[in-house]
C-alpha cells in the first residue's frame, strides 16, 4: 500500500496536516534528531490507539491518514504516519514490520549520523491513552533492547547497534544504578518541583519503598506511583506523584 490516499480529497486533507506538523517553528534549524522527536511527539500526543481494532483490511486505522486526519490508529498506521513524515523532512527511515507481544506488528527504524535505530511510536502511546504525558521507552533502541519483544527477519533489515541517540541518553536520564538515579530525580521532583520523570535504570528490580526518597524533609508531594518498561537490563521507569 501506498502511504498517500488515491481520493484528491483525503490526500489533500493528509498534506494539509503534515506541512502543518513540518511548517512548525521548533524545526527551523533542528537537527534529525530534533526532528524526529518533534515528529514522534507529535503522534503521540495528538493520535489514539483506535479501540475499534475488527475493521477492514481498507480501513484508515490502518493508514497514515487515519492517524494524522482521523487521530486515531492502529500500529500500522503509526508506522506509515512516522514513515511519511520523516521521508517529507529529510530523514532516511525504514518501515519494519514482524511481531510484538505474539501480534503483528509495525514499527520505525531512523538512520542518524550513520547509524540505525529502532522507533516504536505505537509502543510509546499505550492504552489507556496517556494525553500530553508523552512517554520514550522505545526511542532510538538498540536490537538487543528490541528484541527482547519484537521479533523481527534482521536479515532484511539494517543492525541496530548504538544507544547514542537513545532519548534516556541524549537527556542525560540513563543510569546504572538506582542511587545515581535517585540523585537527578530528587532534583526533577523536589527541587524543581516537575511532578512527573523517565529515566532509564539499568538491570533495576521494582520496590516500593523505593520510592520514599521523595517524601524526604519535603511536602512537596503526598503520593506517588509509576509505570515501568523493561526489556532485559533496559528498565524504564516512569515516576508521577502528587
Amino acid at each position: 500500500n501506498e502511504p498517500i490516499p488515491e481520493g484528491e480529497e483525503k490526500a489533500k486533507a493528509l498534506y494539509k496536516v503534515i506541512k502543518s506538523i513540518l511548517d512548525s517553528s521548533e524545526l527551523l534549524g533542528a537537527t534529525d534528531y530534533e526532528k524526529e522527536l518533534f515528529i514522534h511527539d507529535y503522534l503521540v500526543k495528538n493520535c489514539k490507539y483506535s479501540q475499534n481494532v475488527k475493521q477492514s483490511a481498507d480501513s484508515d486505522i490502518y493508514r497514515a491518514y487515519g492517524a494524522l486526519v482521523n487521530q486515531d490508529a492502529v500500529c500500522n498506521g503509526y508506522a506509515e504516519a512516522m514513515q511519511l513524515m520523516f521521508m517529507c523532512a529529510g530523514l532516511e527511515s525504514k518501515f519494519v514490520t514482524g511481531t510484538a507481544g505474539e501480534l503483528d506488528h509495525a514499527w520505525n527504524m531512523v538512520k542518524l549520523d550513520g547509524k540505525w535505530y529502532h522507533v516504536d511510536a505505537t509502543w510509546n502511546d499505550p492504552k489507556p491513552d496517556q494525553g500530553n504525558d508523552l512517554l520514550h521507552p522505545y526511542f532510538n533502541v538498540s536490537d538487543t533492547v528490541l528484541k527482547e519483544s519484537h521479533t523481527w527477519n534482521q536479515e532484511k533489515y539494517p543492525a541496530a547497534e548504538d544507544m547514542a541517540y537513545n532519548y534516556y541518553v541524549m537527556n542525560n536520564d540513563y543510569f546504572k544504578n538506582f542511587d545515581e538515579y535517585k540523585e537527578k530525580a530528587y532534583e526533577v521532583m523536589v527541587s524543581n518541583g516537575q511532578n512527573r520523570y523517565e529515566a532509564v535504570i539499568e538491570n533495576y528490580i521494582q520496590n516500593e519503598e523505593d520510592i520514599q526518597f521523595l517524601f524526604e524533609d519535603n511536602f512537596l508531594y503526598s503520593s506517588a506511583t509509576w509505570q515501568s518498561f523493561k526489556e532485559g537490563a533496559y528498565h524504564v521507569l516512569i515516576l508521577e506523584a502528587e
